[in-house]
């Protein structure tokens, strides 16, 4: 299968504190799962019990898991694939807090047992990671493709922000000129703007930067008839 250059599949958690003894459900979204057939990842869960795993767009069982103390390993495939959107949970993972923090520095996704990578229906194997929406500390600035893509109708590009405030969201064509301009209220964090075909007077390969203050950052996007 090839590898490089075929892009990254995010999982999306929520982040929040945590006490010692609290019940925490951890729900997994992405932004990008697009025709996917399978994934598996190692997963580090430091002051956290894990007590189950609970499916949701994604049928996942304790038979998907490996648990070795706070080590996690998990594997999944579907013949045929699976395609979310930024709203759908993919699966919920239960875990029981042994001490108190922040679920952003008390979860990771590596590589160390299981590599972390997903594959999907054109045997793309993707980079897996996952990061956590409301994260106060190290909150980075990030531009997400748009899903789904290629698209018509409408579609939705997720980003991140370090920092609440306007940004600016530009669609223009293999030529640089710019056919749709949208500007949007943005809190820290994750965030989302849609785009509909219907404002867009092309079809084809298509470009949207966003811009946030000093920060800016491209994607390609194809609409389809």
């Amino acid at each position: 299968m090839p590898r490089g250059g075929n892009g990254v599949v995010n999982f999306v958690a929520e982040n929040r504190t945590v006490t010692a003894g609290q019940m925490v459900d951890v729900a997994i979204r992405s932004t990008d799962f697009a025709g996917i057939e399978g994934y598996q990842f190692t997963m580090q869960a430091n002051g956290l019990e894990f007590r189950g795993v609970e499916s949701g767009l994604v049928t996942m069982t304790d038979e998907n898991m490996g648990v070795f103390g706070s080590t996690l390993t998990a594997s999944w495939n579907k013949v045929g694939g699976v395609s979310a959107t930024a709203s759908d949970v993919l699966f919920t993972l239960h875990f029981q807090a042994t001490a108190a923090g922040q679920l952003s520095e008390m979860i990771n996704i590596n590589s160390k047992v299981t590599e972390a990578e997903a594959y999907n229906t054109s045997s793309d194997i993707k980079d897996l990671k996952l990061t956590f929406r409301g994260a106060e500390i190290g909150a980075e600035f990030a531009l997400y493709q748009n899903e789904p893509n290629p698209f018509k109708g409408t579609t939705v590009i997720g980003y991140d922000l370090p920092v609440a405030g306007n940004v600016t969201l530009s669609v223009f064509d293999v030529t640089g000129k710019v056919l749709v301009v949208k500007e949007q209220e943005s809190v820290k964090g994750y965030n989302t703007i849609s785009v509909s075909s219907k404002d867009i007077p092309a079809v084809g390969v298509l470009y949207y930067r966003l811009d946030a203050n000093e920060y800016s950052a491209t994607k390609k996007m194809i609409i389809i008839e």
